[in-house]
């Protein structure tokens, strides 16, 4: 129905995901997004899309590495302009074998 309308992003992500739950907040000015995305596919193989096609939209990846707290887990922050965005990715707890990502996105 037409409730997709509320998961629409702008924020640039891989045809390999879907949203699962979107939340657009603004805080004294600022605007940022609260995006929770699954994938069928290994944390390492879906951070290191999300790398390639941030920095092909213009973004600088500021971390690309392994979670420290989280196994198999994998942390992007990247940087374009003011906005900022840290992508956590982590085994998705369901059982399924794929991917859970959570992406906060500070568009300023």
């Amino acid at each position: 129905g037409d409730d997709t309308m509320s998961l629409a992003t702008r924020f640039p992500l891989p045809p390999t995901v879907h949203i699962v739950n979107l939340q657009q907040y603004e805080d004294e000015g600022e605007r940022a997004e609260h995006i929770s995305v699954l994938s069928p596919r290994a944390p390492h193989l879906e951070a290191f899309s999300c790398a390639q096609l941030l920095r092909r939209k213009g973004w600088r990846l500021i971390q690309d590495a392994p979670a420290a707290t989280i196994e198999r887990g994998h942390v992007i922050e990247a940087q374009k302009g003011t906005a900022h965005a840290r992508l956590t990715f982590m085994p998705d707890r369901s059982g399924v074998g794929g991917t859970a990502i959570v992406i906060v996105w500070k568009k300023v």
